[in-house]
C-alpha cells in the first residue's frame, strides 16, 4: 500500500513537472539609440528671410532694427550668450574710405548654394558669383594673426579695400554672416596661422555654424 502510494506521488509530480509552463527566454532591452537635439527655424512674418537654430541658441531683434522702414536686424546667440552670427535685411550706409587697406585672404571654403527665394539685383547691384557659404581668412601686414570671417556672399573679395558678407537680392541688399564688413580688424575670428583656421574647419562650431548659414531661406 505504501508502495502504491509513492509511486503515486511520483507520477503526480512529474506529471506537475511536465504541466508547468516554460518560462520565457531572458532578454536586455537594447539602451535607444542617442537622438539628435531638435533645431527650430526662425522667421519672423514682418520680413521674408529664415534660417534654423541649434537647440538652446536664441534669436534676439537688434536696436538696430526700424521696422517703420522695413530694415530688421536679428542676432543668433550660442548657449553662452555669445552672438554667433548676425541677419539683416535692407542693409543701408555701406562705403568709406579703405585707409590704404593692403590686406591679403585666403578662401579656405567656398561653397555655392542655393538659397529658397532669392532673385539677384541687377545693374550696379548686380552680384559677381553664385550665393555662397564661405570661410575666408584675412591678414593685414600691420597686424599679426590671421581673421576669419564666415558668411553668405554672392560677391567676390578684395584685397585693396574692404568687402560684405552680402547677398544681392532684387528687393534689398541682404547679410547672414558674423560681420556685415569685412577687414583683418571687423573679421571676429582670430587664429595665430593658417593650419589653426584649417583646423578650425573640424570643430563642433564651424559645422554648427555652417549648417546654420545653408539652412538660410529668402522665400518668407
Amino acid at each position: 500500500m505504501a508502495l502504491t502510494a509513492l509511486v503515486a506521488g511520483a507520477l503526480l509530480t512529474a506529471c506537475a513537472a511536465e504541466s508547468a509552463p516554460p518560462k520565457p527566454p531572458v532578454t536586455s532591452t537594447p539602451a535607444p539609440e542617442p537622438t539628435a537635439e531638435a533645431w527650430a527655424r526662425f522667421g519672423d512674418p514682418r520680413t521674408p528671410g529664415s534660417f534654423e537654430v541649434p537647440s538652446g541658441w536664441s534669436v534676439v531683434e537688434s536696436d538696430e532694427s526700424e521696422p517703420e522702414h522695413e530694415i530688421f536686424r536679428f542676432d543668433l546667440l550660442d548657449e553662452s550668450g555669445t552672438t554667433q552670427l548676425r541677419f539683416a535685411r535692407k542693409v543701408m550706409g555701406l562705403g568709406g574710405g579703405c585707409a590704404d587697406l593692403a590686406q591679403q585672404f585666403t578662401e579656405l571654403e567656398v561653397l555655392p548654394i542655393e538659397v529658397p527665394g532669392y532673385v539677384a539685383a541687377t545693374g550696379d547691384y548686380a552680384p559677381s558669383i553664385a550665393p555662397s557659404f564661405t570661410f575666408t581668412v584675412l591678414q593685414d601686414a600691420d597686424d599679426p594673426g590671421l581673421h576669419g570671417t564666415l558668411g553668405i556672399r554672392d560677391s567676390e573679395p578684395v584685397t585693396d579695400c574692404f568687402y560684405y558678407n552680402l547677398v544681392r537680392t532684387e528687393t534689398a541688399l541682404v547679410s547672414f554672416a558674423d560681420t556685415l564688413k569685412v577687414t583683418a580688424y571687423d573679421a571676429p575670428r582670430h587664429f595665430a596661422t593658417i593650419a589653426e583656421a584649417r583646423a578650425y574647419m573640424d570643430t563642433e562650431q564651424y559645422a554648427t555654424l555652417k549648417r546654420v548659414l545653408l539652412s538660410f531661406r529668402l522665400d518668407g
